[in-house]
């Protein structure tokens, strides 16, 4: 059931980040009334960086988990099309370049198809990913 990983999920975080019960039963009810109401419920940002952060963590197979912790999570939920994804991602690789004081791999995405399925469900597809630390739903 959603509502009994939500808590399982809640809990671990918040323990993990040594938040207070109060705070954990207070967000639960907030969780709780969103699944009610609509079936699921939305992360926060924090739930969601730290839930990406967990997951890279507990990822047995992958040597770079190591680095769990240093994960920059870029919240792009809120992207509607193929403009505003190229710009998000442009505007990241660019903040890592500079951040970095190094060069970077680019990513080169395209839509998907010319007039197919997935072109009218504005899915994209990568033609090359170097940089590693890219993720896609």
């Amino acid at each position: 059931m959603l509502i009994d990983k939500a808590r399982s999920f809640i809990q671990t975080m918040y323990s993990e980040l040594k938040y207070n019960t109060n705070e954990v039963e207070n967000r639960m009810k907030e969780i709780e009334q969103e699944i009610n109401l609509t079936g699921s419920y939305t992360h926060t940002y924090e739930e969601l960086s730290y839930g990406a952060k967990m997951a890279w963590r507990n990822s047995n197979r992958c040597i770079g988990r190591l680095f769990w912790g240093s994960l920059n999570v870029k919240d792009a939920r809120d992207v509607c099309d193929e403009k505003e994804f190229i710009k998000f991602i442009h505007t990241h690789i660019f903040m890592r370049e500079l951040n970095d004081k190094q060069p970077r791999e680019e990513e080169e995405i395209k839509r998907e198809g010319k007039g197919g399925e997935e072109e009218r469900k504005g899915q994209f597809r990568f033609i090359k990913q170097w940089n590693n630390f890219v993720c896609m739903r």
